[in-house]
């Protein structure tokens, strides 16, 4: 897909055998400013075996545990050597875990870019 974000621009490697998420109108979901970087992806796994993953790629982040929609919602996030931070965000519901993966440059660290979710 053109203009999607890459695993470099993320500074994260996206979840095996995930796939892009798409918004009810059809397009990814996914975003690429000067000031942030993020995608949505879905797998069938757990969100246990995502969390597993990602922290082994964010050995150092801070852990922020709550709850959405009824459904446990878990926030791993580690400031980048570059300053900003990198953030994954585990969600499941339905069967299905949405991991949202961000890289907000130093001058938007903090203001919140989140996707709502479906």
């Amino acid at each position: 897909m053109p203009g999607m974000p890459t695993e470099a621009q993320i500074g994260l490697p996206f979840y095996p055998q995930a796939r892009v998420a798409v918004g009810p109108d059809r397009t990814p979901e996914a975003v690429k400013t000067d000031q942030a970087t993020l995608i949505v992806l879905e797998t069938a796994d757990s969100p246990d075996k995502v969390l597993a993953f990602y922290q082994q790629h964010l050995p150092h982040a801070q852990r922020t545990d709550k709850t959405l929609n009824a459904a446990p919602d878990i926030l791993l996030s580690q400031p980048s050597p570059k300053g900003g931070y990198r953030a994954v965000e585990i969600h499941a519901e339905e069967g299905v875990t949405r991991i949202q993966l961000m890289n907000m440059r130093a001058s938007r660290a903090g203001k919140g870019l989140f996707l709502p979710k479906k």
